[in-house]
């Protein structure tokens, strides 16, 4: 059967070999208004022998949506029948729908003028591939062109709906602290150790602040500033920073040194500027810092009713406990004060990392503070900063550092 198809008064008919023209089943029954088209076919097989009785029938693969019992639907293969012009009216015979008599008139015009190859007016016939190749093609290209611009725009948007969902910014007195530490420290990626990320003003070149650990996690401890191009796209394109953690911990070990010299002071109110006075710009001091004599941590004693309880340096209330060896405390305390041995300060994310292999659960700063309860009442450990440990010189010697 031969794949020429042309369209005549809004029918379209398929040429045989031999010039006969034929009908799809499917558009012979929408045009005599069944409900459900693709049951002419039922139709066509109950009555096949009669309707062969004016030629074979012509069949040709098709694909067709069938509806699940579970909702939805599935595509099959499945065959569809063209009807020459005799077998066409007998199966319109059998319909008995109220379009099908007036059907007969329209699709015997409709199969003259498609046998005298021409219009009405004395054009000839046009085949569907060539109107598809002059109307459909720009249309076509133009759709391709949208959808693509649809799918990058679909992607960028999403991409920066999760950084903004669940990146948590840092405060300016981190990106403060953050910018001046790399100012005294030259202005270079803490990072890779190359690309400049401040100048000596303080300006930030082409570099970003980092959520090191989690995007939620947005402390000074846990967040550095590096540069954008090389160690941020890094980051981003690998999604994780193990390869990394030695140089942040230096990064942080420095920072922690540089701490007690770095004071921020920014006005409550920006007073107004006279003319022929320069504004005060809110900037960054840097003190001396006094030197500090190695003391045990002090306790304050207060009474709670008929209990005495004691306030350690690291903020954790209890009873002065005297503990005299590392093997009297339990695995997590132990972890820490282990963990605390080898270095002069860490954070509590860090902590979490070491001791505990990661496993902070959903806060990880409370889980070290509840575990350097006892170790802190002991004397061993002290609060430096907020979520900021280390060990006193009690703890060093007892624990054999």
């Amino acid at each position: 059967m031969g794949a020429e198809i042309i369209l005549i008064e809004g029918w379209s008919f398929s040429l045989d070999d031999d010039g006969e023209p034929r009908i799809q089943d499917i558009e012979l029954a929408m045009r005599a208004g069944l409900k459900k088209p693709r049951n002419i076919r039922q139709l066509i097989e109950r009555n096949r022998e009669y309707i062969e009785i004016n030629g074979p029938l012509r069949m040709r693969p098709t694909v067709g949506r069938i509806s699940k019992p579970n909702g939805g639907y599935e595509e099959r293969k499945i065959n569809g029948f063209w009807l020459n012009e005799t077998q066409a009216y007998h199966v319109v015979a059998k319909l008995e729908t109220p379009m099908a008599d007036r059907l007969i008139p329209l699709m015997a015009r409709a199969f003259t003028l498609v046998r005298r190859r021409e219009l009405p007016g004395g054009h000839e016939l046009a085949s569907v591939d060539l109107i598809a190749q002059k109307v459909a093609g720009p249309i076509l290209q133009g759709q391709k062109v949208i959808l693509a611009r649809i799918t990058e725009a679909e992607t960028n948007l999403a991409s920066r709906i999760n950084d903004i969902r669940h990146k948590r910014p840092l405060s300016t007195p981190t990106k403060r602290t953050h910018t001046t530490a790399n100012v005294i420290l030259g202005g270079q990626c803490q990072c890779c150790g190359v690309n400049p990320v401040v100048d000596a003003e303080g300006n930030i070149l082409d570099a970003d602040f980092d959520h090191f650990f989690t995007p939620w996690q947005n402390k000074l401890y846990e967040t550095w500033l590096i540069c954008r191009k090389v160690c941020h796209a890094d980051f981003t394109a690998r999604g994780a920073h193990d390869h990394k953690i030695n140089i942040f911990r230096a990064y942080q070990e420095k920072l922690a040194a540089l701490l007690p010299s770095i004071v921020t002071t920014p006005p409550k109110k920006v007073p107004k500027v006279l003319p022929g006075q320069l504004p005060l710009i809110s900037t960054p001091i840097l003190v001396s810092p006094e030197p500090k004599s190695a003391s045990k941590p002090k306790l304050r004693l207060v009474s709670k009713g008929n209990r005495t309880s004691s306030y350690s340096i690291a903020g954790q209330s209890g009873k002065r406990i005297d503990v005299p060896s590392l093997d009297k405390f339990n695995d997590k305390e132990r972890s820490l004060i282990l963990a605390l041995r080898g270095v002069e300060t860490m954070g509590a994310a860090e902590l979490v990392q070491v001791a505990f292999d990661g496993d902070g659960g959903a806060d990880p700063t409370s889980k070290v503070r509840n575990s350097l309860r006892r170790p802190s009442c002991a004397g061993w450990v002290e609060k430096v900063a907020k979520g900021t440990y280390r060990l006193t010189d009690l703890g060093r010697t007892r624990s054999g550092s």
